[in-house]
């Protein structure tokens, strides 16, 4: 098993704790208005890129 250590920007974290993470900007969008989904969806899809690309 490898042992990752977190740092601010996410670099260093194992690829699922990555996912999880971006995925918390999703809590609690059922009690969103429609209208906010599309912001959050963008975190998610940014966070996510950005971690693939190695800009993160």
């Amino acid at each position: 098993m490898t042992e990752s250590y977190e740092s601010p920007s996410g670099a260093g974290l194992a690829p699922e704790a990555v996912v999880e993470r971006a995925l918390t900007v999703l809590d609690g969008l059922d009690e969103l208005p429609p209208a906010e989904h599309v912001q959050r969806y963008e975190q998610v899809h940014e966070a996510l890129r950005a971690h693939l690309s190695g800009d993160a």
